[in-house]
């Protein structure tokens, strides 16, 4: 049963996963042949992980300290949040206004977060959130877990693969001298009119994002002892705000102008 519910938070990442695939055949110039590899890498690993045997153990062994790697984990998401991650998603609401204004508040936004001293922490930050992430969801994926378990490690399997993907492709442009804006990001009028491909692995990116941190929101609660009642009730409330943001983010980014 392990195996299966491994299947599926893969499958629930599939988008930053075909863009990343896509990244690295294209780096080691064979992307041509990405679609094909893609259907046989996922037909193969969709098999071997159904044949095999999983366990319904509570919890997988684990050879670190488990609540040393969640607070770890929580820290950095929270430095994160407010140093990064909230900015960047709050500038592409702007763009529902133009790109202009969207790249004056960009501007302002990355003389903090680009600015010489910061940007090395905020790198640290991600690949520690990124590694204490991976070590978290290995010890829960032999427990069956409830709904919020699932989604919390299914949502933060697909944010490692799009980090991944999503930072790569920054790097990358600016190594070649591209200037990583609105327009490089969505294309002059938005995703549909440019990249259609990238839409679902854009949209969900910000979904996922949002609940996730709406999730360890709850957990934060529940580890102290708050009524799960009321628990659920802020995360409710914190995923509700998140998705009328992430209709605002998802209509910039596919070219609506009001």
């Amino acid at each position: 049963a392990s195996k299966i519910r491994v299947l599926l938070y893969l499958i629930a990442a599939t988008a930053p996963l075909y863009i990343l695939s896509l990244q690295l055949m294209g780096f080691f110039g064979i992307s041509a042949y990405h679609t094909g590899a893609w259907i046989i890498t996922i037909l193969t690993i969709g098999f071997g992980l159904t044949i095999s045997n999983g366990n319904n153990s509570r919890y997988r062994k684990t050879f670190y300290n488990y609540k040393l790697v969640r607070k770890i984990h929580g820290v950095s998401a929270i430095l994160l949040i407010f140093g990064f991650v909230g900015l960047h998603l709050s500038n592409h609401v702007f763009a529902l206004n133009s790109n202009i204004l969207h790249e004056e508040i960009r501007l302002l936004f990355s003389s903090w977060y680009q600015s010489d001293y910061v940007e090395p922490i905020l790198f640290a930050l991600l690949i520690t959130m990124g590694v204490s992430g991976v070590l978290m969801a290995r010890r829960y994926t032999g427990s069956e877990g409830d709904i919020f378990r699932h989604l919390q490690i299914s949502s933060g399997i697909f944010l490692v693969f799009f980090l991944c993907a999503h930072v790569n492709a920054v790097l990358s442009a600016r190594s070649d001298g591209t200037e990583t804006d609105w327009i490089f990001a969505t294309g002059q009028n938005g995703l549909i009119n440019s990249s259609g491909i990238l839409i679902p692995y854009y949209l969900l990116s910000v979904v996922m994002i949002i609940l996730h941190a709406s999730l360890g929101l709850r957990t934060a609660l529940l580890s102290k002892k708050t009524n799960p009642d009321k628990a659920n009730k802020v995360f409710y409330i914190s995923i509700s705000l998140g998705a009328v943001f992430a209709v605002a983010v998802s209509a910039a980014v596919l070219g609506l102008r009001i």
